[in-house]
């Protein structure tokens, strides 16, 4: 048992301490409650400490920093598990578009953004037999830079690499992201390669001939 206060009275439970305990467990899932909950307990324990005699509840000031804690680590980790997945499916979805694009006959057709100016089925068709001719089929497609602007209307920016039978083109798309997907469903706006000197760019430009 705590020893009597210097008054006589019984050690009084510290304030701070049951407020660190009731927010990490309350409110703990907010980063904001969860850190506040950290400081307060550490407060909590300093008071303790000062006035051992008079104060107690180092256990429950204790409890409140772990809790807290806990919940913080734990939501790290799952936010991290999260972007990993967001950013594995974007590159995916990039990757696949792109394969599609380049291929005269593809199985499944990249998907275009109709919020912009779609190709046309022949543009598509020709874009992706002017790629075969001068590179032949295509292997692989890596994605070596991801940039993401926009907030009301999300723009996707990846340059990549496709690695195909009779060289490597270098390229870069545009992607639009579909409100209220996550992950984000990916939705193409622009393509354009650097294939064999040449720049085949899908739409095309309004102005070229």
């Amino acid at each position: 048992m705590p020893n009597p206060a210097p008054n006589g009275n019984s050690p009084r439970m510290e304030p701070l301490a049951l407020a660190s305990f009731l927010t990490a467990l309350v409110r703990g899932w907010c980063p904001l409650a969860g850190l506040a909950a950290i400081v307060t307990g550490a407060v909590a324990i300093r008071r303790i400490i000062a006035q051992p005699r008079a104060r107690t509840g180092t256990g429950l000031a204790a409890a409140g920093i772990g809790v807290a804690t806990a919940i913080l680590v734990a939501e790290a980790w799952l936010l991290g598990s999260l972007q990993e997945e967001v950013q594995e499916s974007m590159d995916n979805q990039s990757v696949a578009a792109v394969q599609a694009a380049l291929t005269p006959f593809p199985a499944e057709a990249a998907e275009w953004d109709p919020r912009a100016r779609v190709p046309e089925d022949a543009a598509q068709a020709d874009f992706a037999r002017a790629a075969a001719a001068k590179l032949g089929a295509v292997r692989t497609v890596s994605i070596t830079n991801r940039t993401a602007s926009g907030l009301t209307d999300p723009v996707v920016s990846v340059t990549f690499n496709a690695d195909c039978e009779r060289g490597t083109a270098f390229g870069h798309a545009t992607f639009a992201t579909e409100p209220g997907t996550l992950p984000p469903r990916m939705l193409l706006r622009a393509l354009e390669i650097e294939a064999a000197g040449e720049r085949l760019r899908l739409p095309e430009e309004e102005n070229a001939p």
